[in-house]
């Protein structure tokens, strides 16, 4: 079994809710919580790209080579 969490769009709040995942430290951490092969990252970038404190290009630069990061 696979596990894969996606970007939250959009990046700020609705209806009092926080965010689960909107930016880099989101990222990193989601990625620490546990080392298993089955942990995966999906970037998508209109989620990330919604964001306006976000540099989409980077994300994908840094993310795409971790290993938990999905390739389809």
């Amino acid at each position: 079994m696979k596990l894969a969490i996606h970007p939250i769009d959009p990046h700020c709040s609705v209806f009092n809710l926080p965010r689960i995942v909107k930016d880099e430290r989101d990222l990193k951490e989601v990625l620490s919580i546990s080392n298993s092969t089955s942990n995966f990252l999906t970037l998508c970038s209109g989620s990330l790209g919604a964001n306006p404190t976000n540099s989409t290009i980077k994300l994908v630069k840094d993310f795409s080579s971790h290993s938990s990061f999905t390739k389809y």
